[in-house]
């Protein structure tokens, strides 16, 4: 009897280590700082608790028809920023999605421009930025007829 408890508390506590180690679902304790460069926010769970920081709506050069948005989102859990783009409009739109840290405050350059084609949200890579490090961003969404950009835009 006693060794049938043992074994069930046992079971027990490796259930519940299995569910505090799933538990948390937040960035990925392996990557911080710059080594979060270039990588996704998805899979390295930046995107959970990130939040919008800039956003533009993006219209057709000259016609002004409105096809989509684009948004700059931050994760305080990782530190870092990046890019995602709305295409409405078009299913032949490739959706562009840049952000650049120049190098200073002890901190290397690092870039990161992402193009995928399809409706919907779509989402680049991120680069560390946290605080007051400034980066800069843009957004598009290019066909073989029209493009729709944002300005490039510095945030700090």
């Amino acid at each position: 009897m006693k060794q049938h408890w043992v074994a069930r508390m046992a079971g027990l506590g490796a259930m519940a280590l299995v569910v505090l180690v799933g538990a948390g679902a937040g960035p990925a304790s392996a990557t911080s700082g710059t080594g979060y460069d270039g990588t996704s926010p998805a899979t390295t769970g930046c995107a959970t608790g990130s939040y919008v920081i800039y956003s533009r709506n993006l219209y057709i050069g000259g016609s002004g028809a409105y096809v989509g948005a684009m948004e700059v989102r931050y994760s305080p859990a990782c530190g870092t920023n990046w890019v995602r783009v709305y295409n409405q409009s078009t299913t032949d739109g490739v959706s562009q999605k840049y952000v650049e840290r120049r190098a200073g405050n002890g901190l290397p350059y690092a870039q990161s421009g992402v193009n995928d084609a399809g409706l919907g949200w779509s989402y680049g890579n991120q680069i560390y930025a946290s605080g007051s490090t400034c980066i800069w961003v843009q957004g598009g969404i290019v066909t073989g007829a029209w493009t729709a950009w944002s300005p490039y835009v510095q945030i700090c």
